[in-house]
C-alpha cells in the first residue's frame, strides 16, 4: 500500500515491453492511488503481443522532489502450452528379451515452458512422475516406479501436462497402455513320427498341436 499520498502533486504509471517501448500510460496531477491494474491493453484499447514487460511509477511530491520505481519484468501470454503425443505399440513386457521391452512416446510440436511433467497413473495412483525443463523430447517408459522397481502388471495412463508462468494450462492422456511382464512359454508336438505324402492316403500329412502359456 502506498502511504503519505496526500503530499503528491502528479505522477505516472506505464506499461513498457521488452524494447522498453512504452504500451501503456497513465498520467494524472492528483492523489496517487494504492494500486494499479492492468489488463494487457495498450493505450490504444488492444490487447499487447505476447512477451515480457514491465512497469514504471513516476513521481513529483508538493515539495518538488522526484521519485521512480519500477518492477521486475513479468510475462503476457495468451497461449496455453501444447504438444503433441503419439504410442508406438499400447502393450509392452518390461523382460529384457528385447521385444517391447520399452513403451516409446514419440512427441512433436512441443512449446518451451518452465516446466512439463508427464504423470504414470495406475489403479493405485501416480506410479512414477518424469519431469522436463524446456521442452519435452520423445522418451521411454521402462515399466519402473519411482523407486527403480517393476511397476505391477496393468493398465496405465501418461499424462503430460504443463501450467506456464501466465497461468495457462495444458494436458493430454495416453490412456490404457498395458504393461505385462509375464513369462511367455510356447510348445508344439507333432502327431506322427513321419509322413509319407504319396497319394496312398496313409499318413499324407503332419498334424501339429500348439501350446502357449503365460505365467503369472
Amino acid at each position: 500500500p502506498v502511504t503519505g499520498t496526500k503530499d503528491i502533486a502528479s505522477y505516472q504509471f506505464k506499461i513498457s515491453d521488452a524494447s522498453g517501448k512504452e504500451v501503456y500510460s497513465v498520467k494524472e496531477s492528483k492523489k496517487l492511488p494504492a494500486k494499479f491494474v492492468w489488463d494487457g491493453k495498450g493505450s490504444d484499447g488492444n490487447i499487447c503481443a505476447d512477451g515480457n514487460y514491465s512497469a514504471s511509477l513516476s513521481f513529483t511530491a508538493t515539495n518538488g522532489s522526484v521519485v521512480a520505481a519500477g518492477t521486475q519484468p513479468f510475462a503476457l501470454d495468451t497461449v496455453a502450452p501444447t504438444l503433441n503425443a503419439s504410442l508406438t505399440w499400447e502393450y509392452f513386457s518390461p523382460d529384457s528379451d528385447g521385444n517391447q521391452d520399452v513403451l516409446p512416446v514419440t512427441i512433436s510440436g512441443c512449446t518451451t515452458e518452465k516446466l512439463w511433467t508427464c504423470e504414470v497413473r495406475g489403479k493405485k495412483g501416480v506410479v512414477k512422475t518424469i519431469s522436463w525443463n524446456g521442452t519435452v523430447p520423445s522418451f521411454d517408459w521402462d515399466g519402473t516406479d519411482e523407486s527403480g522397481n517393476l511397476a505391477d502388471n496393468g493398465n496405465y495412463d501418461l499424462v503430460i501436462a504443463a501450467t506456464d508462468e501466465a497461468g495457462n494450462a495444458f494436458s493430454t492422456k495416453l490412456n490404457s497402455v498395458n504393461l505385462d511382464s509375464r513369462e511367455t512359454k510356447a510348445y508344439i508336438t507333432t502327431e506322427y513320427d513321419g509322413i509319407s505324402p504319396n497319394g496312398d492316403s496313409n499318413l499324407e500329412e503332419q498334424l501339429f498341436e500348439i501350446t502357449a502359456t503365460v505365467r503369472e
